[in-house]
């Protein structure tokens, strides 16, 4: 009897490895990150720059009258100075880049205050 412990525990002890890496390697692929370039999940960031010396009350009707009652928009971020004296702001959105964005960024983009609205990497 003690013979067939002995060769039950050696069979054990052999596959254990083995079966330890199925189980590793099973684990790591369902856990694994994807490789993507730039944005990858919401919240999407959509870049908007606009000219310099345009008053912040100005900017702030300009992102709010395209993107306050848009159902792609999570949020508008703060308005900001840039080192070139542009006001800049995020818009944060559910998606990205798709047909859905088109009429945000087609109304931002006509405002002739906005130089640039993109999505940054």
């Amino acid at each position: 009897m003690r013979r067939d412990h002995r060769a039950v525990l050696r069979a054990l002890l052999c596959c254990a490895p083995a079966a330890l890496a199925v189980v590793s390697l099973t684990s790591c692929t369902a856990s694994a990150p994807v490789a993507c370039a730039g944005q990858c999940a919401p919240p999407y960031e959509l870049q908007v720059l606009f000219r310099a010396g345009t008053p912040h009350g100005t900017a702030q009707k300009i992102l709010g009258s395209c993107a306050d009652h848009d159902p792609v928009v999570i949020r508008i971020g703060e308005l900001h100075d840039t080192p070139e004296d542009q006001g800049a702001a995020y818009i944060y959105t559910h998606v990205f880049a798709t047909a859905r964005t088109a009429r945000l960024i087609k109304c931002l983009q006509s405002s002739s205050s906005v130089v640039t609205v993109g999505w940054p990497d």
